[in-house]
């Protein structure tokens, strides 16, 4: 997963600065961006499509902070 470290690194920024996002907020969507891109590697997707896929999945953050 190193590959997309950069990318999670700008994600992360991005998601941190959103309103009614805080850390912990930021570290626990982190924690399943992870493991989302995991699961996809193993299935056959690359890292970099696999973090897209990924980031997608977990859905608008606007949405996600008013939850």
């Amino acid at each position: 997963m190193e590959s997309v470290e950069p990318q999670i690194a700008k994600w992360r920024a991005y998601v941190g600065n959103a309103p009614g996002v805080n850390g912990h907020d930021v570290d626990e969507l982190e924690d399943h961006l992870r493991q989302q891109i995991s699961e996809l590697n193993a299935a056959g997707l690359t890292a970099d499509e696999a973090f897209l896929v990924a980031v997608k999945r977990l859905g608008d953050i606007d949405g996600l902070s008013r939850e």
